[in-house]
């Protein structure tokens, strides 16, 4: 039985979208899906275990979904844009596909994030919450969310990895996105894992009431991290590179150096 689940994850044909009361459903939105609804969930827990009201953390959550998507797609439009130009200067006559085709398919997960504290700023604002409290309730839900996220990606082959035929290489047989019959490692599932970790251990210091104040700090920080290094596994390069390093890699330093800054920064004034 094992083996057999080890083969599924590691071959299989594409599973774009699932058939269920004869409707079709694409299955990146239904991992989406139960990503977001997982993140209700944990709301829910954390906000009965801090005693906190459930209700306005709800509201702001919605709030950082919606920005979450729009900051995920203005990035992905952002990095895409010389791409947008040209394709619209040679198809001068397919101008309204092209925008219909990069407006409904594409999302880059930093901008993403960006948006979602940002969402998450303007509604504690805007509900007359405190901003802190609203972070650090919300901020292990990102990871959470982010890892069903990826197992969307694995599952149609968006965002996959380099070509490698080591142990869980992924040979995908009819992907719209990745490489077909070509080993591939699985950066997705691993980038997964990771997330999943890193709200574990946010968990584990909910529990303790510990770093409270630093929870943001410890995402972004470890994070970043994952992120450039895996970075250097994956296989779809349209996605923006400047020097050595994608965009996705200049983005983590730049979290990381902030961080660093902002942490020394405040040990010096306690000094």
């Amino acid at each position: 039985m094992i083996k057999g689940v080890f083969d599924a994850l590691c071959y299989y044909k594409k599973m774009d979208y699932l058939y269920i009361f004869g409707r079709q459903i694409p299955v990146y939105g239904l991992m989406g899906l139960i990503g977001v609804s997982a993140g209700f969930f944990y709301i829910a827990f954390a906000c009965k275990y801090r005693k906190k009201s459930i209700d306005d953390s709800i509201y702001i959550y919605v709030w950082a979904c919606i920005f979450a998507m729009l900051g995920a797609k203005i990035l992905y439009l952002i990095i895409e844009s010389k791409n947008i130009v040209t394709l619209i200067a040679d198809n001068s006559d397919k101008i309204k596909d092209i925008v219909i085709a990069y407006l409904t398919g594409g999302f880059v997960f930093y901008g993403g994030l960006f948006g979602a504290i940002i969402g998450t700023v303007i509604a504690s604002k805007y509900f007359g919450k405190d901003i802190k409290e609203q972070l650090n309730i919300l901020i292990p839900v990102m990871p959470l969310v982010h890892g069903f996220g990826r197992i969307g990606c694995y599952i149609v082959g968006c965002c996959y990895g380099m070509e490698y035929d080591g142990i869980c290489a992924v040979n995908y047989v009819s992907s719209s996105y990745a490489p077909n019959g070509v080993g591939l490692f699985p950066v997705q599932l691993a980038e997964a894992v990771i997330d999943f970790v890193i709200f574990g251990v946010l968990l584990v210091f909910l529990f303790l009431h510990k770093l409270e104040d630093k929870y943001i700090y410890i995402y972004l920080v470890s994070y970043s991290v994952a992120r450039f290094v895996l970075e250097f596994f994956r296989g779809d390069t349209y996605r923006g590179k400047l020097l050595y390093f994608s965009t996705s890699q200049w983005i983590s330093i730049c979290i990381v150096m902030v961080v660093v800054a902002i942490l020394l920064k405040d040990k010096y004034k306690r000094i």
